[in-house]
């Protein structure tokens, strides 16, 4: 994640949000400092390929991270 962060000058937080977005969900995201709000503002910008996402949810998995939200139907 910080490669890809930095990369594109932006923070681990905002790739995290970004990686939410391609994913189509809308992540919900509480600030509570409003030096915040810039930066999540700014993830909705970035904009990671396919090959990114992969491997972000690639390296989850083997972190133990599950990825997968509730909602989604399992995959047959």
């Amino acid at each position: 994640m910080k490669e890809m962060a930095d990369k594109r000058n932006a923070t681990i937080s905002q790739i995290a949000i970004a990686w939410a977005i391609a994913k189509n969900t809308l992540p919900i995201i509480g600030v509570t400092q409003t030096k915040y709000i810039a930066e999540t503002v700014a993830a909705a910008t970035i904009s990671l390929n396919s090959e990114e996402t992969t491997l972000l949810e690639n390296l989850a998995a083997k972190t133990g991270v599950d990825t997968k939200g509730a909602w989604e139907n399992p995959m047959y």
